[in-house]
């Protein structure tokens, strides 16, 4: 977006930090044994920040491994990433020839994630002259996606059975990795090592970005980075993270209502004025992503100073107290970001609004325009 299209828009602007990726893809690097890989995992449109700049930002820093959800998602993205490994978390949307194509032509893995799966990819397999690379997901634990520990038996026969599979990875997803002293940390990783012993000499992964931060010794032969490397460290143990991130909203209007005959703000009269009250009305609402949940609870930042938000959050606005402090019209408001010092962080949002920030991220509404910054230009 440039700068003219920018002060066009009345309604909010994500900015997005490239060199503060970097600087975290290196970060996080440096956390991990020397040999341990970075795979980052760009699903859900590189969580709402788009694929197309994060990509070939880590792509420039030395990311060769990513993860998407779905078939379509690495399509978008092996547009971008002409030589990168590019696996798909959901597998396969069916078990047909065309599928199977598909990922042929685009040199995608599908990560498999049950035994009848695994099977029916097989089967598929004896059509074809070439071999195929998959991924073998196991649950350990997370009682979501993945083979249960008890059908290993299985899955060594097919595999055996078959002369066109090729492994690229183990892996397993940690329930429970942002506790540390949570039981079930341990018993993933024993039972994954017990599944991984089956399969010698082929390349392991079970930490996801908390873990990378939490735990030790789950470094594996890679780690599976999303929200760490946008700054997101839900345990907040890792300071040197920078914030990727902002979020960014213009005042439409300043109201004083002290001589306004009803002493409320907002829909159902949520917030009721006790003295005199100067509010600014942003640009930006629940249409936008912005949680409905922070009516009454929210804060913004307005030059460097914490303020209010009052009354119900609408579609398109919301309001907050701006005391009597100088404001104009077309002032810029950081709704998450920093602003002269003072920072609002995607977590502290997120405990606002009673979530996480994956979901703050992912929420962000395609009408609000991204803007990417380098060494804070655009």
């Amino acid at each position: 977006m440039s700068k003219r299209n920018e002060s066009l828009n009345d309604l909010g602007i994500v900015s997005i930090n490239l060199e503060s990726l970097r600087y975290n893809y290196k970060v996080i690097k440096g956390t991990l044994k020397i040999k341990t890989k970075i795979a980052a995992v760009l699903k859900a449109n590189a969580y709402g920040l788009g694929i197309e700049k994060i990509a070939k930002t880590l792509q420039k820093a030395g990311c060769e491994l990513y993860f998407v959800a779905t078939l379509k998602e690495g399509i978008e993205l092996r547009r971008f990433l002409k030589k990168s490994t590019i696996l798909i978390l959901n597998g396969p949307p069916k078990y047909i020839r065309k599928v199977y194509q598909e990922f042929e032509k685009y040199k995608l893995i599908p990560v498999i994630n049950s035994v009848d799966d695994l099977n029916s990819w097989i089967s598929l397999l004896k059509q074809e002259k070439d071999n195929s690379t998959i991924a073998l997901h196991f649950d350990t634990g997370m009682n979501r996606l993945g083979i249960p520990n008890h059908n290993l038996t299985e899955v060594k026969k097919s595999i055996k059975n078959s002369n066109k599979l090729n492994i690229f990875c183990i892996m397993s997803h940690l329930a429970s990795a942002d506790d540390e002293q949570c039981i079930t940390n341990k018993i993933q990783k024993e039972l994954f090592d017990e599944i991984i012993f089956e399969f010698p000499n082929t390349l392991t992964s079970l930490a996801n970005s908390s873990a990378i931060f939490n735990l030790k010794n789950y470094d594996y032969s890679f780690v599976r980075s999303g929200g760490g490397l946008f700054g997101i460290d839900p345990n907040k143990k890792n300071r040197d993270l920078k914030n990727v991130i902002s979020l960014k909203a213009k005042i439409l209007q300043i109201r004083d209502l002290e001589n306004e005959p009803v002493k409320s703000i907002g829909y159902n009269s949520t917030y009721s004025v006790r003295s005199s009250l100067r509010i600014a009305v942003l640009g930006i609402g629940y249409a936008d992503g912005y949680p409905r949940h922070l009516s009454n609870r929210g804060k913004v930042l307005i030059k460097g100073k914490l303020r209010s938000i009052v009354g119900r959050i609408c579609m398109d606005q919301l309001m907050v107290d701006i005391g009597w402090d100088e404001a104009f019209n077309g002032d810029e408001v950081i709704l998450m970001g920093e602003q002269n010092g003072a920072r609002i962080h995607p977590d502290e949002l997120a405990d606002w609004a009673g979530t996480i920030s994956y979901e703050v991220l992912t929420s962000i509404n395609t009408r609000v325009p991204r803007v990417y910054k380098r060494n804070n230009k655009n």
